[in-house]
């Protein structure tokens, strides 16, 4: 059964621009940072991102009408990193670019934990506005898969305060 409302449609390409994002940066990421802790994480994070979007890609593309992911626009990363902005991986950005602006490994577990964060939010807020039982329910494992993700990173930020 095809979408109701434009705000559906919305919410998919959110959700799969969010995933696809974090896959990139965590892939990225993982090559470019000696710490074996942080690249070990990164890694077991693009993998579980790359899952995510698997499942909002076969339980809503057909729904959407939707095809191939989206594609990046230009965006000056210097200064959305400088202002951290925790909704990074909603954009429709070059993630190639934003891993370029990085300084340092704990700034690229900073980002990560704030997007994290925000997109645990956001798929909470699209299970709220959901119509039916079966989305609410992938909206809020999404959620709780990104709060987890975010749970990881704290630990590891954590760890890595200790270690300095």
């Amino acid at each position: 059964m095809p979408f109701e409302h434009t705000e559906e449609l919305e919410a998919v390409k959110t959700a799969a621009l969010i995933e696809n994002n974090g896959m990139a940066f965590y892939s990225l990421l993982k090559e470019r940072i000696d710490d074996p802790r942080i690249s070990e994480v990164f890694s077991a994070l693009a993998s579980e991102e790359k899952g995510h979007l698997a499942n909002i890609e076969s339980s809503y593309y057909p729904r959407a009408g939707l095809g191939d992911a989206v594609t990046d626009e230009e965006l000056d990363m210097e200064e959305y990193v400088k202002k951290a902005s925790p909704d990074i991986f909603t954009r429709r950005i070059s993630m190639e670019r934003l891993v370029e602006t990085i300084d340092n490994p704990r700034q690229a577990v900073i980002i990560a934990l704030d997007a994290e964060r925000y997109a645990a939010e956001y798929f909470t807020s699209m299970a709220e506005k959901s119509g039916s039982e079966a989305a609410r329910s992938i909206w809020l494992d999404l959620a709780e898969e990104e709060r987890g993700h975010a749970r990881r990173l704290k630990a590891l930020l954590d760890a890595l305060a200790e270690s300095v």
